[in-house]
């Protein structure tokens, strides 16, 4: 259909040429002529410059994804896939702290723990919490992430009011779970007042059977899921679990240490099969979608530039060609260089200029509602859409700056007689 289209329109126009007018070649003086060809350089880098602006934001607000503070440290974390295969009976936490003990002996290992979920994850959600005390008709809903008492020292969650999680918080047995610790939007959410406030009070949840809680610690909030998403309210409950995969916070990625680790693992859990990654290259695959947008709209920003030179060195030939005698006659009557060349110059600086105010409004409606998707995104100040004009212009004066001095030092006398 396109290439239907890109053949009709050029068709069209030639087989519109009435022959007597070509020959005496009145069209490409008139104004329907000159309209259509500086309304189509006008669209093109229009589209070039809305399209530089959009690189320009679509970068930057990947490169604050990337740089942002997520609340929580997940460089240098080595993920071992949980041992799905070992029994989880009596034995099981013992065995994961003596594994977790074998594996902080190794140098190079700053830490070791085991989660329920891992940053990047998307969390279960638990309903009708509320604060011990209130009727049932009061509800909350909060996120569950179940960690072992190293979870918040391993990926360096500051610690707001309380305690941590200790050894003595754990059991096999769920009902003999009480300790809870809670994120900062959790305390705001339930309405427990300050975090110190909220230390040693108490919340349930559940409808058939309700369970109480002891809250012994309140934590700071961090990006569990991608910058699109808020921070979450979320709820730590001191849990182990056979599924439950284990965080490594190591020095170096070499093979000795990743060896290391496995033959560890293999001895702890003989028939599980031994399969690792690392959280930040996990993290940032929730990016993946954001990264290929943005090079799509960069090999576009490229190709739009490319056709929108192609049609500015083609309007600056054709001008100077038809300006060719009065250019020899200003010269012959002492008209200098500068000011031939910017007499060639203004007209291609006003359509550019034109373009890009045209593309400001465009760009700036279109980007702000790609970033509405954002909960945490960048603010749009007026460097960002200043930089891409004067790309644009610095473009546009470099593609047309060679045919704008070619005629502008065409010798006035070779001109003259030619015409």
């Amino acid at each position: 259909m396109c290439v239907l289209l890109s053949g009709f329109y050029p068709a069209f126009i030639l087989s519109s040429y009435q022959p007597v007018t070509v020959l005496k070649g009145k069209f490409q003086r008139s104004s329907t002529g000159q309209f259509l060809r500086k309304a189509l350089v006008v669209f093109q880098f229009t589209a070039s410059a809305a399209l530089i602006t959009g690189t320009v934001i679509v970068s930057r607000q990947l490169q604050f994804m990337n740089d942002a503070d997520l609340g929580i440290d997940i460089k240098h974390t080595m993920i071992v896939r949980g041992p799905e295969r070992t029994a989880f009976d009596s034995t099981f936490i013992s065995r994961v702290e003596e594994y977790k003990h074998a594996l902080s002996q190794l140098r190079g290992v700053q830490g070791v723990t085991t989660t329920t979920n891992l940053p990047g994850d998307r969390l279960g959600r638990a309903f009708n919490v509320r604060p011990n005390g209130q009727p049932v008709t009061t509800r909350y809903t909060v996120s569950m992430y179940g960690a072992d008492y190293n979870f918040f020292d391993t990926y360096h969650v500051s610690l707001l009011a309380g305690r941590k999680f200790l050894p003595t918080d754990h059991n096999f047995k769920y009902d003999d779970l009480h300790s809870i610790i809670l994120n900062e939007n959790a305390v705001k959410l339930l309405g427990l007042g300050t975090p110190e406030e909220a230390v040693g009070k108490e919340i349930s949840w559940g409808q058939n059977r309700i369970k109480i809680w002891t809250i012994v610690g309140v934590v700071g909030n961090f990006h569990q899921e991608s910058l699109k998403n808020p921070m979450e309210a979320i709820v730590f409950r001191p849990f182990y679990g056979a599924y439950n995969p284990i965080s490594i916070r190591v020095e170096g990625t070499d093979n000795e240490i990743i060896s290391q680790i496995e033959d560890l693992y293999k001895q702890f859990f003989p028939g599980n099969a031994f399969d690792y990654s690392f959280l930040e290259d996990r993290y940032k695959r929730q990016y993946k979608d954001d990264n290929r947008f943005g090079s799509i709209v960069t090999i576009f920003t490229a190709l739009a530039i490319m056709i929108s030179c192609l049609g500015l060195i083609g309007l600056s030939s054709y001008t100077a060609v038809q300006r060719t005698k009065e250019i020899g006659i200003r010269k012959v009557l002492g008209a200098s260089l500068a000011s031939i060349v910017t007499l060639l110059s203004i007209d291609f600086v006003r359509l550019i200029l034109g373009a890009a105010m045209i593309s400001l409004p465009l760009a700036y409606f279109a980007m702000g509602y790609w970033l509405s998707g954002y909960a945490y995104k960048i603010e749009l100040g007026w460097i960002l859409f200043a930089l891409p004009v004067a790309l644009i212009l610095l473009i546009a004066m470099l593609t047309m700056s060679f045919q704008v001095l070619r005629a502008a030092m065409t010798n006035p006398a070779d001109t003259l007689k030619h015409e």
